[in-house]
C-alpha cells in the first residue's frame, strides 16, 4: 500500500493550558501596544545592557539592536560569546571563532536563551494562539518568523504587559517569566526576567538601555576565524574504527587523556561527554579544552559544549574547517588532505553543499519529491524521512509501508518516533540509489522538531567514498565498484 495514513498534517507542540480565544489578533497588538513600544515593530538603534545570575558569578552582557537585526554578547571567564540576528537568520560564534547560523541545529546552548520580547518581533509573524492564566488572564501570540523556530508570547489582557514567553528549540522548552516592568503607557520594557529550562534557572536584569548608533557591520554575521585543528601539511590518515552501529571512532587525546569520539557532521560544535569536565568553568553551558590531539593534529584553547552522552565525545563541525575529510567505506580509510591542493578524482561526482548552519545540507530527491535540505549526517545510520516533507510531497515520494507499529529514535537534542518504510529511489545529484529501508516521522506533536527535508545516514553513504570540504561549496563522492 501506498504509505500516506499514518502521517498526521497539522500536529504541533503548543504549551499546555491553551484555551481557544474568539478575540481578533488586531485587539491583542492594540493592547500590546499601549504598553510595549517595541511590540510588532522594531526600533531604530539602540543598546542594552543586562547582567546574568545563574547562582554563580554575575556575567555582564550586551545587547546591540538595529532593526530587525541584533548581536548579543558576552565574554564570561576569557571566553568570547556571540549570538545574533541577522537579516532575518539567527547565529551564534562560540569562543573558537567558530560561525554558523542557528536553523537545523536544534541542540541549542545556554547562551541562546535570549527571548525575542526583549529584542522585538514583527506583527506579521504572530498568530493568535489562544488564552491562558497565568495567574491573570493572557492572550498567547505564536510568533514565527520565516526559517525560524516558533515562540509563545503570553500579553497580559489588563496591563497589555508581555508577562511569558515560551520557546521550543529541539525538544529544549524554555520558559521566560518577565517582571518589573518600567516605563509610562507605551514606553514599559521588563526590566527583569528569570528563564527556566534544561540549562537550569537564571536570572536576567536590564541595567541600562538607550538609543545609541548601531551600524549594520555591528550586527551582521561575523566571518569565519581560522580553523580551530590545525591544517594538515600533507596527506594524513587518521586512525579510526569504522563500525556497523556506532559509525566512525576516532580515538584523541582530551586534556591529555585517551578518549573515543564519534565523527559527526551531522554535530555543528565539538562535544564532550560532561564526565570529561577537568577543574575548568563551564559557562552558559560553554567551557574551553586546553589542547584536543587527533594523530597530531592539535586544537588548542578549544570551545566546546559538555553534554550529557554515552559516547565520550562528538568530533563535529570544527573538526571539518580547514581541510578536505576524506572517508572511503570500503577500506575502512579516513584521512585529512590540505585544501588548498586538493583536486577531486575525476570520476568523483560533485554535489552541491551548504554548511553555514554548521552541518553539509544538500538537495535530493525520494521518488518523484526533491527537498532541497537534507543533511549528510555521518552520526546517524538510516535515512530518516521528516513528517514535513512527507506533507508536501505526498504520493510522489513513492513510500510503501512495511510496518504499521511505530519505533523511537533518540537524537542528542530528542526522540522522534518513526515507522519503517520502504524508498524507491534515492537520487544525489547525478547517483540513483535503488530501494532502501527509511524511517518516515510520524505524527507525534512530542517529536524533535528537525527543519529538514530528512536525514541521510551511513546505510546510504557507505555504499561511496566521500570528500567532504566544510569550507566550499561543493561535497564529492564516488560510488564503490
Amino acid at each position: 500500500m501506498i504509505f500516506g495514513l499514518l502521517i498526521v498534517a497539522g500536529i504541533v507542540w503548543m504549551p499546555l493550558g491553551i484555551q481557544p480565544s474568539a478575540d481578533s489578533l488586531d485587539t491583542v497588538f492594540a493592547k500590546l501596544r499601549a504598553a510595549w513600544s517595541d511590540a510588532g515593530r522594531f526600533t531604530g538603534e539602540r543598546v542594552d545592557q543586562y547582567t546574568i545570575d545563574a547562582g554563580g558569578t554575575p556575567i555582564d552582557v550586551e545587547a546591540r539592536i538595529r532593526g530587525n537585526d541584533y548581536v548579543v554578547s558576552a565574554e564570561p571567564e576569557g571566553m568570547h560569546l556571540l549570538a545574533g540576528r541577522a537579516k532575518g537568520k539567527r547565529w551564534r560564534e562560540n569562543s573558537s571563532g567558530t560561525v554558523h547560523v542557528v536553523r537545523a541545529d536544534v541542540q541549542g546552548d545556554d547562551f541562546d536563551r535570549w527571548p525575542v520580547a526583549a529584542l522585538g518581533f514583527k506583527e506579521g509573524d504572530c498568530t493568535l494562539a489562544g488564552t491562558a492564566l497565568l495567574p491573570h488572564p493572557a492572550w498567547v501570540l505564536a510568533d514565527q518568523p520565516p526559517n525560524d523556530i516558533p515562540r509563545w508570547l503570553y500579553v497580559d489582557m489588563e496591563t497589555g504587559d508581555i508577562v511569558r514567553e515560551v520557546s521550543r528549540e529541539g525538544v529544549r522548552v524554555e520558559t521566560y517569566d518577565f517582571s518589573d516592568e518600567r516605563g509610562a503607557s507605551g514606553r514599559r520594557r521588563a526590566y527583569r526576567w528569570q528563564v527556566r529550562g534544561p540549562g537550569g534557572t537564571e536570572t536576567v536584569t536590564l541595567s541600562d538601555w538607550a538609543p545609541a548608533p548601531v551600524a549594520a557591520s555591528e550586527v551582521a554575521i561575523p566571518a569565519q576565524g581560522p580553523p580551530v585543528f590545525d591544517p594538515p601539511a600533507a596527506p594524513q590518515r587518521v586512525r579510526a574504527s569504522f563500525t556497523p552501529y556506532r559509525g566512525i571512532i576516532v580515538p584523541l587525546r582530551f586534556e591529555g587523556e585517551t578518549h573515543s569520539f564519534q565523527l559527526d557532521s551531522g554535530t555543528p560544535e565539538l562535544i564532550a561527554a560532561d564526565s570529561l569536565l577537568t577543574d575548568g568553568p563551564v559557562v552558559l553551558g560553554h567551557a574551553t579544552a586546553t589542547t584536543i590531539e587527533v594523530d597530531g593534529m592539535t586544537a588548542r584553547d578549544a570551545a566546546y559544549l559538555p553534554v550529557a552522552l554515552f559516547e565520550d565525545g562528538l568530533l563535529g563541525y570544527d573538526f571539518f574547517r580547514g581541510r578536505i575529510v576524506h572517508i572511503d567505506y570500503a577500506k575502512g580509510r579516513l584521512e585529512v588532505l590540505p585544501r588548498d591542493t586538493f583536486s577531486p578524482p575525476i570520476d568523483a561526482l560533485p554535489l552541491a553543499t551548504d554548511w553555514s548552519e554548521g552541518i553539509p545540507i544538500v538537495a535530493a530527491a525520494v521518488g518523484d519529491a526533491t527537498g532541497s535540505r537534507f543533511a549528510l549526517d555521518l552520526g546517524s545510520p538510516r535515512l530518516l524521512l521528516t513528517r514535513a516533507f512527507l506533507e508536501r510531497s505526498g504520493a510522489a515520494a513513492g513510500i510503501t509501508a512495511l510496518g504499521e507499529h511505530s519505533k523511537v529514535v533518540h537524537f542528542l537534542e530528542g526522540p522522534i518516533e518513526y515507522v519503517e518504510a520502504h524508498s524507491g529511489t534515492l537520487q544525489l545529484g547525478q547517483q540513483r540509489f535503488e530501494g532502501a529501508t527509511v524511517e518516515v516521522e510520524t505524527g507525534n506533536p512530542d517529536n524533535l522538531a528537525v527543519p529538514l527535508d530528512g536525514i541521510i545516514g551511513t546505510d546510504e553513504l557507505a555504499t561511496s567514498e566521500w570528500w567532504f570540504d566544510a569550507d566550499g561549496p561543493l561535497t564529492w563522492f564516488r560510488p564503490n565498484r
